[in-house]
This record gives C-alpha cells, structure tokens and sequence, in this order.
C-alpha cells in the first residue's frame, strides 16, 4: 500500500474526499500537522481572550482596596497618625475539566477519507470555543458568587467572584475619592424602562469609567439589539467602505466590516466603540474597559505547561474500537470587579441572569 508524505493541514486534508484513505497518509507526520493545528487554535483562542481576561495558574489572589485616606495639616514641630488604607478583596478562580471524546471502529478508520478525519478535528476544535464562550457568558452575566472545590489540587473551597454585586467585598475609591457602598453598589442593573435609552447607555458607562477606567471604552451587545442602538440619538455609526458618503454624513473612524454582521464593530457611542459579538445573549449589554491593563476577568489554566490549553490527552486502541480523547483545563472568574459592567434591558426592576 502507498504512503503519502509531506505537509497535511486541515484544509488540505478537508479537500481530499476520495482518491486515499487516512490509514494510507504518513501518521507521523499527520500527528505532527494536527498538533499543530491544536497550537494554532490555542494561540488564537488566547488572543481572542486577550481581550477580556488574563490568564493564570494562580488558584487565589487580592484585588483592591479601599485606598482611603487624607493629607493632614501639620505645623513645623507636628507629625500626623498613620492611617490604614483597607484590607483587599478576597478573589479566586476555579480550575474545570473539560472532555470531547471521538470514537470510531477499525474498519471506519480503515476506509475513512482525510476529509472524515479533518471534519472530526474540527467537530473538536468548535466544542472546545463553544465551551469557552460558555465559560465566559457564566463569568460576566451571572451575579451570584459560587462556592467551588479546587478538586484538581487539594479540595479546598474557593470562593469565585462575580463583577461588583454588593456583596459586601471592598470596592476601591474612585480616581476623584468617590467611595462606594460594597453593600449596596452593583454593576448589574436595567434599563429604565422596557426599551434601550440613551441615558441607559450613558449610565452603564459611567459605571465603568467611575471607577478610573477609561482606556478603550467598548460595549458589547447581541445584534437583536443593534437596531436599537443605532436608533439613539448619540450613536455615530461607522460607514460601509461601499457607500460613498455625503459630505454631511457621519463618519466613523473605522470603515463598517460587511462580512461578519454577528461579530463586528459598528461606531460610537458616548466615547465607547460598539461591537456585536455572537456569544452576547439578546437583551444584554456588555461595557468595559479593553485597554485597561486590570482586565474584568481571569482565566485560570492548569499550573503544568503541558496541560495548558486543548490537547490529545489519550488514545485507546482495543480492536475494533478506537478512541481518542481531547481536553482543556480551565476556569473564568472575576479580577478587576470594578472594569465591567452589565444591563439588562427588561421592564422589571430586578436584574435576572440570562
């Protein structure tokens, strides 16, 4: 029987229907292509998340604290008394396992395409950033704080935090003293009404920028509400490069990409950049800071390098079955609490998870 050699990748396997089967390709050197196509997808992923969360081995940390305090007026011969600035926040993040097993049989194997192989590759490759996105949807939506088992290392419990949720935990002051009430301030709140509003808008921005952060103000949102946020007043939108504008349109700083509607920026807003992002549920916005180097959250990876990120973790081999196991090691919970803001647009006054 022929064998195959040279460069496979996905593509190219994705283009052989017929003609070879996997068993006839030169295994070593397809091992070695899909590896490296499982490093491609873990260096995009972590710059996709780059974004929104750092990463992390670190299972327990501080942030912030209440930085109160005062200069006191003294005469030549005083000394003023040492003030105590505030304890930190507790934080942590958790450590999940995940799975995508594939299974087939010898004879399967035996007649499969490099086509078939490429398509299960990828079957994996989207569960692993479909679970992600989960991962993060649970991170920025979910108000409630959770009790979670560090299983993976000694079984103690960790406390994962939300973004600010009047929990009680300390919120440090604002760049101009503001204080905050860590009993009472949130930053899951809705909308005024049953509709989006402008000063809707404005006021969960605020809630991001009253806490010193204002470095690449963006808003995310789903596009069920990209409509209503082109309708307000106060929206510039970029322009699609194919239409040439009047001289008194209004111009974005960025041509408007017209080949992914779900996933794209769309203009200004009160100095934040509007983006649809896919992983957004309807009837919720999204505002942070992006180039603030405190990201909202972090993502805890496993503490061995070799265990970082999507990875062959087995193969089983037990004629006529054959297995292989793919898995991710990670964990998302809240860092700079105070660098992210969500709202709900509902006619209740209650926010609600979605």
């Amino acid at each position: 029987m022929a064998t195959y050699t040279g460069g496979y990748d996905i593509n190219s396997l994705l283009a052989v229907k017929t003609g070879i089967t996997v068993a006839e390709l030169d295994q070593d050197q397809l091992a070695a292509s899909i590896n490296a196509e499982i490093e491609a997808h873990n260096n995009l992923t972590q710059d996709m998340l780059s974004v929104l969360a750092e990463t992390t081995v670190e299972r327990i940390g501080a942030w912030g604290n209440t930085m109160r305090g005062e200069m006191i007026e003294v005469d030549e011969y005083g000394r003023a008394p040492t003030q105590n600035q505030g304890q930190p926040g507790r934080l942590a993040w958790p450590l999940r396992k995940f799975q995508h097993n594939i299974g087939w049989t010898n004879d399967f194997f035996l007649q499969a395409t490099p086509a078939d192989l490429a398509l299960v590759f990828n079957a994996a490759r989207r569960a692993d950033a479909l679970g992600i996105r989960r991962g993060l949807r649970e991170a920025v939506f979910n108000p409630i704080n959770r009790t979670v088992r560090d299983v993976f290392v000694d079984k103690t419990e960790l406390t994962v935090r939300a973004l600010v949720n009047a929990d009680g935990e300390p919120i440090p002051a604002g760049p101009n003293g503001e204080e905050f009430d860590p009993n009472a301030h949130t930053h899951y709140n809705v909308t005024s009404g049953s509709t989006l509003a402008e000063s809707d808008v404005e006021a969960l921005i605020s809630h991001v920028v009253e806490h010193g952060h204002g470095t690449g103000l963006t808003i995310y949102i789903n596009q069920a509400q990209e409509a209503a946020v082109r309708g307000l007043d106060g929206f510039a939108p970029y322009v699609d490069a194919r239409i040439i504008p009047a001289m008194d349109s209004t111009v974005g700083r960025a041509p408007l990409d017209v080949t992914r509607v779900d996933n794209r920026a769309i203009g200004l807003i009160a100095g934040a950049e509007v983006l649809v992002k896919p992983w957004i549920p309807s009837g919720y916005l999204f505002a942070f800071a992006a180039g603030d180097p405190s990201k909202p959250l972090r993502m805890r990876l496993h503490d061995v390098p070799a265990m970082q990120g999507l990875r062959l973790a087995a193969q089983f081999r037990d004629y006529p079955l054959h297995a292989d196991i793919m898995e991710n090691y990670y964990g998302f919970g809240a860092y700079a609490r105070t660098n992210g803001a969500v709202l709900q647009i509902t006619s209740g006054s209650t926010y609600t998870a979605p």
